[in-house]
């Protein structure tokens, strides 16, 4: 029997798509208890906006070890060590999503049932104007990934369309581009935070979905995940 503790602190400060993906399950274990959840600092503004029932931290000031490897209460904080699933349970990498909740004996199909995000409708108009302005039709290109976007790939779309690349804009969370993605002609991006939003939104155009090499090779450890539209998956 857990003991009695005053929040809820998921060990998963990096990584805005697991972030998402977590939403069901973190709320599911917390029930009626706070949510406390250390974040990247440049996460911490479009995540206050995005899930406003959490509340948001810079990891750094929680004092919160987030290399605990194990469900343990501390000065009151349960934690939750969901970043560790996979490596907990011995599955492989491919897993490591799925493991997250399956360490808690949730099914993780239903993680969408909590992840819809509050939108910022004046925020997605205002970067649409500044990124895609009189297109009318254009190619949405994610090339980039990791929390500081600081590995990219080569995504050259097989037709004449232009390419709009989403980038970091002062002012605006990855949340804020959720216009521009509903609008795209075509959707070409690696694997990475916006497959979890693709999977949340309404669309209705082809979607190319790349691996994030040369970390990974393949698209195992996401293609089971997408359920909600028809991918192209390339290698």
């Amino acid at each position: 029997m857990i003991k009695q503790y005053k929040a809820v602190y998921p060990l998963q400060y990096f990584g805005i798509g697991d972030i998402i993906f977590t939403q069901t399950l973190v709320r599911a274990i917390a029930g009626t208890k706070p949510i406390c959840w250390g974040v990247l600092p440049q996460f911490v503004d479009g995540l206050k906006r995005a899930y406003q029932n959490i509340e948001w931290l810079d990891y750094r000031c929680t004092g919160v070890n987030y290399e605990t490897q194990t469900d343990c209460i501390v000065d009151d904080k349960r934690l939750l060590p969901i970043r560790w699933a996979d490596s907990i349970l011995n599955l492989p990498y491919e897993k490591c999503m799925s493991a997250k909740y399956i360490l808690y004996n949730v099914d993780w199909r239903l993680w969408k049932e909590s992840a819809q995000w509050k939108r910022d409708q004046e925020r997605e108009d205002v970067l649409f104007q500044n990124i895609v302005g009189k297109n009318t039709k254009y190619n949405l290109i994610n090339n980039t990934f990791g929390s500081d976007n600081q590995f990219m790939i080569n995504i050259c779309p097989d037709n004449a369309l232009p390419n709009v690349e989403m980038k970091a804009m002062p002012g605006f969370s990855i949340f804020d581009w959720a216009k521009v993605i509903e609008q795209a002609t075509e959707i070409h991006t690696v694997s990475t935070s916006i497959v979890y939003m693709l999977e949340l939104l309404p669309i209705y155009v082809p979607i190319h979905l790349y691996p994030r090499k040369p970390i990974e090779n393949d698209l195992r450890n996401v293609d089971y995940l997408l359920k909600t539209h028809k991918y192209h998956l390339h290698s």
